[in-house]
């Protein structure tokens, strides 16, 4: 990808030979001048997104055998994924949905940042584990109020606007250095 002509995954003028297909890797590069939103649902072999470039799912289904993040790994939390990408240090996963959406705990999150106006965002299948930071921009992160799933975070909790429904659940900040904040 280096994203010389628009956001759209499907144009072919964003990508240096052609818009990747089912045996194709796909690499979006952070020094693209913008960056992909899907705009239909794509089969790809392999995906990595570099660190300070992002993909969008924008609703769409993503099929591939491995996905590497190190970037901003951006849906809505509604689409169907083949498996969960890789997070690499410093790398973060948005959710962004405006409606009801399940985040995954089975996922290795880094950072995580729930940005979904009127979203609600309901940790589905286990504990939430976040290795970095968790911010809650807007919508609402929600505990599931049958399981009350806690959630541990190593490293700050930031609240700019969002709303949080812990329920009887727990967090727990787990990180081996001081100086940490909600």
């Amino acid at each position: 990808w280096i994203g010389g002509n628009d956001t759209n995954w499907s144009n072919a003028l964003n990508w240096d030979t052609g818009v990747p297909y089912t045996q194709d890797f796909a690499m979006i590069l952070g020094t693209a001048t913008t960056m992909p939103t899907l705009s239909a649902n794509v089969i790809i072999s392999s995906l990595t997104i570099q660190s300070t470039a992002s993909v969008n799912l924008s609703g769409y289904n993503l099929t591939y055998t491995s996905c590497t993040n190190a970037g901003n790994f951006m849906w809505q939390g509604t689409e169907v994924l083949t498996s969960s990408p890789t997070n690499l240090s410093g790398s973060t996963v948005t959710y962004t949905s405006g409606g009801a959406s399940l985040l995954y705990s089975s996922w290795t999150y880094r950072n995580l940042v729930i940005n979904g106006p009127s979203g609600t965002f309901t940790i589905f299948g286990g504990s939430l584990t976040v290795n970095e930071s968790l911010t809650l921009t807007s919508g609402t992160l929600n505990t599931d109020f049958t399981n009350n799933y806690a959630i541990a975070i190593s490293s700050n909790w930031v609240n700019t606007g969002g709303t949080f429904t812990a329920n009887a659940s727990t967090v727990t900040f787990n990180a081996a250095s001081p100086g940490l904040k909600i």
